[in-house]
């Protein structure tokens, strides 16, 4: 596909034909043998359901990941200011996967509607287990992608602050989060199922207030 607008395309790639510091076009899906993943989308239909091969070896350890989402509008300008962030690519592994990704409608899902237009972007980061540079970078890439309303995914690495959690998923932020923290808060009183990061919205004072 042509470059996207306002966004130059690298003057050369880490590694030929995988990627390089911003590629803007897309890598050729192919199969092989010991591939952990589906690259062609074909094969038994259960084994179409789940990300990774059944039985595939699988390396543990050796990365850590990073993903954050924007609206489809803000794309070019938050690809050109995660190129600004200085030496990122050395902790990166394949560089920035950008993944589309169709809304939803949960209401701490860091893809609902309400964050933007028909289609909103993944960034993704595979990034080397080196904890002070891997720190670092995510405070790094989320300071440039700020201005964007980013949001992170949740089952990946950030570094939010509690009151990020407040502002965009706490229950003034929407009505389907004021319902999500009531039915939480009257199902697990106790907060079993809570850890401090998430106390701090679920007992916020506009939450007692529900």
């Amino acid at each position: 596909r042509e470059p996207l607008e306002g966004v130059n395309p690298p003057t050369s790639e880490l590694h030929p034909g995988v990627g390089g510091k911003l590629r803007t076009s897309g890598v050729v899906a192919a199969e092989a043998a010991d591939w952990p993943i589906r690259g062609t989308g074909v094969g038994a239909w259960y084994d179409m359901l789940v990300f990774f091969r059944l039985g595939a070896a699988l390396k543990r350890g050796d990365s850590v990941q990073a993903e954050y989402y924007v609206d489809i509008s803000d794309l070019p300008a938050a690809l050109t200011a995660l190129s600004k962030i200085p030496k990122l690519e050395e902790v990166l592994q394949h560089g920035c996967e950008v993944r589309p990704v169709a809304p939803d409608v949960g209401a701490l899902s860091p893809t609902n509607k309400r964050f933007g237009s028909e289609l909103l972007m993944g960034l993704h980061f595979t990034m080397d287990v080196n904890p002070t540079r891997v720190v670092q970078a995510v405070k790094a890439i989320e300071t440039a992608l700020r201005p964007f309303n980013v949001r992170p995914h949740w089952g990946k690495l950030f570094n939010n602050s509690s009151e990020f959690l407040q502002k965009v998923y706490g229950p003034q932020a929407h009505p389907d989060c004021a319902f999500f923290w009531k039915t939480m808060l009257d199902w697990d009183p106790s907060g079993k199922f809570r850890n401090e990061y998430f106390d701090t919205a679920a007992t916020s004072p506009a939450t007692s207030k529900l």
